[in-house]
């Protein structure tokens, strides 16, 4: 398949791609893409023969319609429609497609610890030691610090927060129920810096912040799934994670993992300011009495 063709396809809806072709198909081709958009699940998780059955034509005339598609087959195409199903749809719609992908195997537990150490893996595998120590120095630098993370990519973004602020002392997480996203933004400059982290099916508002700190040239750090996120296109560091689950939601491991190499690196090159914020911090800790074990 030709490169072109193919990021063409990749950044688009396959199922958007059939209803807008549909009038440039046969007819034969016309019943399977009717097939296929009216019950995209049973087509992602159906043999070639049985869909052929299903629509009553010919195992080739589905094949020809793949390749007009742009892929080189049936099972890459299914493979895609599979995806997009993930990464597009409710979480209820996603249970049921990972129940349909998982093996008749009764060991639960440890598909679900074994998709964890996948994501993990993977994520580790992709990512560049100069891209964290390209965002450790845009942190280092900040003026102000500023992370954003809703719905599942709140724990995230709350624990990058609470220890970035330990860290640097100038970081401040953007959340709904603490009010005045659009006021804190509005004195966000080239300073600045953003943490950005949202995945499928992505949030809105996470993105919309994310532009507008682009527009007022700060620097944006994107935690999501990979280039194809909404995220990515105004992101200046882009730290790509895996989120699969054998569930109905998205995996935060590998974004924790992202998390931890960042405190862990930006404690490591700032040791001095590090000491002396939690020598600080300790004193208030000790004077409140936080800790159970505060003789320690």
């Amino acid at each position: 398949m030709p490169n072109g063709k193919r990021e063409n396809i990749m950044q688009r809806d396959i199922l958007q791609i059939l209803e807008q072709d549909i009038g440039r198909l046969t007819k034969s081709q016309k019943k399977v893409a009717a097939y296929i958009i009216k019950d995209p699940i049973e087509a992602a998780f159906s043999t070639v023969e049985q869909i052929a059955n299903q629509v009553q034509t010919s195992t080739t005339t589905i094949v020809r319609l793949t390749l007009f598609l742009g892929f080189s087959g049936y099972s890459e195409f299914q493979r895609e429609l599979q995806e997009l199903l993930k990464n597009r749809t409710g979480p209820s719609t996603r249970l049921e497609i990972n129940f349909r992908e998982r093996d008749k195997k009764n060991d639960i537990i440890k598909g679900i610890a074994t998709q964890e150490i996948e994501n993990l893996t993977k994520t580790f595998d992709s990512l560049s030691d100069d891209l964290i120590l390209r965002a450790n120095e845009a942190l280092r630098s900040a003026r102000q610090i500023y992370i954003i993370g809703f719905r599942s990519c709140f724990s995230v973004a709350h624990f990058l927060s609470y220890n970035l602020t330990r860290i640097f002392g100038n970081c401040a997480q953007l959340w709904e129920s603490g009010g005045g996203i659009c006021e804190q933004m509005n004195y966000m400059t080239d300073q600045d810096v953003l943490i950005a982290i949202t995945m499928p099916r992505y949030i809105r508002d996470v993105v919309r912040v994310a532009q507008i700190a682009k527009e007022k040239s700060a620097t944006v750090i994107a935690i999501t799934d990979g280039p194809l996120s909404p995220l990515a296109e105004c992101a200046d560091i882009l730290l790509a994670v895996e989120c699969k689950t054998t569930g109905f939601h998205n995996s935060v491991t590998s974004a924790m993992l992202i998390a931890e190499l960042l405190i862990g690196v930006s404690t490591t090159e700032n040791p001095e300011l590090v000491k002396t914020n939690l020598h600080n911090s300790e004193a208030i800790l000790r004077r409140m009495n936080v800790h159970h074990n505060s003789s320690y």
